[in-house]
């Protein structure tokens, strides 16, 4: 396995559990109103966040193919939104 191919199962790791905690957060906001659980479950989304940009910004400079890094740049914005 390329090392391209390592950061980009990591970053895949780190989205997915984004989009777990995300799915957390919208559910227990909608049970409760419970401000000290929302919040770190949001301190653990923007930590994860900051791996995430790393990682996108790891695999942006791994790739030489200028074709490949518009998808993997778009697919990366599309992430952020």
């Amino acid at each position: 396995m390329d090392k391209t191919s390592k950061v980009t199962e990591k970053r895949s790791s780190v989205r997915s559990s984004i989009t777990k905690l995300v799915k957390r957060v919208q559910a227990l906001g909608e049970e409760t109103e419970d401000l000290n659980s929302l919040s770190e479950l949001l301190e653990l989304i923007e930590t994860k966040e900051e791996i995430l940009k790393e990682y996108d910004s790891e695999v942006e400079d791994l790739i030489t193919d200028p074709e490949k890094f518009k998808v993997e740049l778009k697919g990366s914005e599309e992430y952020d939104d």
